[in-house]
């Protein structure tokens, strides 16, 4: 069996060629295909996995797995791979395995975001979203992230500002606090502006900062056509219109052409929580519209998921929607996938031993990145 490190993250070559070993090994459980090609050329590399000998997949109950839809979250990768290898190193010994394999079929995408991927894992940049470059950074003008002295990091620039919003604390030099509204320069500055590491476009001594526009464009999980809108809101990232991202339309287009799928499950950090329709609703609403049934299946799948993995499975609207007016999420894959195609979607946070150990802005990349002006001295001295 082909040697797998799941605790580091493969780059897309790396993840090709194991999936590429896994089929030869295995190539009466396995098909490996593209299902479609990212902008930059990059295969949406998907496995089928199911015993050959009993039957083509497409004429079995089908199941999907996915991972890495945002580029910053390629722990649902490893996931994936986990899962693939296990299915296929356990036919034969696992009982339960045999009878998947044999009477069911499973598609598994690793990697929804091959490009945002990409740059996330070789770059320090922190919004890489779907990858795709944005026409109007080049041309734009203010403050953008970069690695300005070549350390592979992108930490924050502290810029003396008798103006500015923070002080340095007094306990640790490395932090920066929140200035209080009665300081005086002469008694508790100096001041500074605290400002991601990075570079100015178009710089003009003495003019106010501003944000440049986002280097990279997309991100896959608001281009869906379930409640599509401009912007996505609450979290943006909708594009110009629906399935309008090579991603979310390739994975469309196969469940289109593949009737006999019926379940989703795609892998997403962070947290430790499994997430269940309805996303757009409350839970009443299953009452309203008749699906009081697929409720009652959700809250049986979700409380094995519960006793499986320790999270709990909530209601992605009732549960998992913070802001005071409710603004859910638009064009995302659980509605989409749930309420036109009618699959049982649950979305698995993974990404929860920080918070298990107190350090909630631990990240997949390494090192701890956190919001200077929402954490206390004393917590950014913990997290320190």
């Amino acid at each position: 069996m082909i040697e797998i490190d799941f605790g580091k993250y493969p780059l897309y070559e790396e993840l090709t060629g194991m999936l590429q070993s896994i089929h030869q090994e295995y190539h009466n459980l396995t098909k490996l295909y593209s299902i479609g090609k990212t902008l930059d050329g990059r295969d949406l590399w998907t496995m089928e996995l199911t015993n050959q000998e009993t039957g083509p997949g497409e004429e079995k109950p089908g199941v999907w797995i996915d991972g890495n839809t945002h580029s910053s979250e390629p722990t649902g990768t490893n996931v994936c791979l986990k899962t693939i290898w296990y299915l296929v190193s356990n036919y034969g010994k696992d009982e339960q395995v045999t009878e998947i394999m044999d009477n069911r079929v499973v598609y598994v995408l690793p990697r929804v975001n091959p490009d945002g991927a990409e740059i996330f894992l070789t770059k320090p940049y922190h919004y890489t979203s779907g990858g795709v470059p944005n026409p109007d950074f080049k041309d734009g003008e203010g403050h953008y992230e970069e690695d300005v002295n070549g350390n592979g990091k992108s930490a924050f620039m502290r810029i003396l500002d008798p103006n500015g919003d923070y002080k340095i604390s007094k306990k640790d030099p490395r932090l920066m606090i929140k200035r209080e509204p009665e300081d005086s320069l002469e008694e508790n500055g100096p001041f500074y502006k605290v400002l991601r590491e990075g570079l100015f476009l178009k710089w003009k001594p003495g003019k106010e900062i501003t944000m440049a526009p986002r280097m990279f464009l997309g991100g896959s999980n608001r281009n869906f056509p379930a409640y599509w809108a401009p912007g996505g809101l609450p979290l943006g990232g909708s594009g110009p219109f629906p399935l309008w991202e090579r991603e979310p339309r390739a994975i469309s287009d196969f469940w289109a052409s593949h009737p006999n799928l019926s379940e989703m499950h795609t892998y997403h950090t962070s947290g430790g929580l499994i997430l269940r329709e309805a996303n757009a609703h409350p839970d009443s609403w299953f009452q309203e519209v008749g699906c009081e049934e697929d409720l009652a299946v959700y809250k049986v799948l979700g409380a094995i998921g519960e006793e499986l993995t320790e999270y709990p499975c909530i209601s992605i609207y009732d549960e998992f929607t913070f802001e005071d007016d409710r603004p859910f999420r638009r064009g995302c894959a659980t509605s989409f996938f749930y309420e036109h195609l009618g699959a049982f979607v649950f979305s698995t946070e993974l990404w929860d031993w920080p918070w298990m150990i107190g350090l909630p802005h631990f990240r997949e990349r390494g090192g701890v990145d956190f919001d200077w002006a929402k954490l206390s001295e004393d917590e950014q001295l913990n997290e320190l």
